[in-house]
């Protein structure tokens, strides 16, 4: 199936853009409601900078028996394809962490998309990332770290308000609803048939 035409999302778009004048690491928060459109935003950014290469890992939806060991190894499924090497298993964060740090080059950009379902079943989740941005990640001065989520009060609670990220997030964006000029322009681009 065709993937619908970008439409609107002008304004965010420039401000990712943006981060590429700056020859320093940037870590970006992307927040706002599920099916708004996050993931299609930065994945859009990503296709417009071929230069750099994109590492998106995808939390997995809560669910019964869910563990902390169930995002890690889904992280590891993802991690095998994008770095094309045979499948991983790790029992930790750290080690999750340091394997894709690895990996990165400079002018790569990362994204950890539904963040709260990567972090919520391990407390030390977001303690170890905080530790590899200052320790791994920071020292790629083009690197683009985006966390990403729909859940806005954990990322609030976790990520924005948090001592542990202060002074370091770069750029915060809400994501809301398309206009309604830019949501009738998307329904022609798909052949809607109804009224305006």
């Amino acid at each position: 199936m065709k993937k619908p035409p970008f439409i609107g999302r002008i304004h965010e778009l420039e401000r990712l853009q943006g981060l590429f004048k700056q020859s320093k690491p940037k870590l970006v928060v992307v927040k706002g409601r599920r099916r708004i459109g996050k993931s299609r935003l930065i994945s859009e950014f990503a296709a417009r900078n071929q230069k750099s290469k994109m590492w998106s890992f995808s939390g997995l939806a809560p669910q019964e028996g869910m563990t902390a060991q169930s995002q890690r190894d889904h992280f590891a499924r993802q991690f095998s394809i994008l770095s094309k090497i045979p499948p991983l298993t790790f029992q930790d964060w750290s080690d999750a962490l340091d394997h894709l740090s690895s990996h990165i080059e400079e002018g790569d950009i990362i994204l950890f998309d539904e963040i709260s379902w990567m972090g919520n079943l391990d407390p030390t989740f977001m303690g170890k990332l905080k530790i590899f941005w200052d320790t791994e990640f920071s020292k790629n001065p083009k690197l683009i770290l985006i966390l990403c989520g729909s859940v806005s009060s954990w990322i609030e609670k976790n990520i924005i308000s948090s001592t542990s990220f202060f002074g370091r997030i770069c750029q915060k964006i809400h994501l809301e609803e398309l206009t309604l000029e830019e949501s009738n322009l998307l329904l022609k681009s798909i052949q809607f048939r109804g009224s305006t």
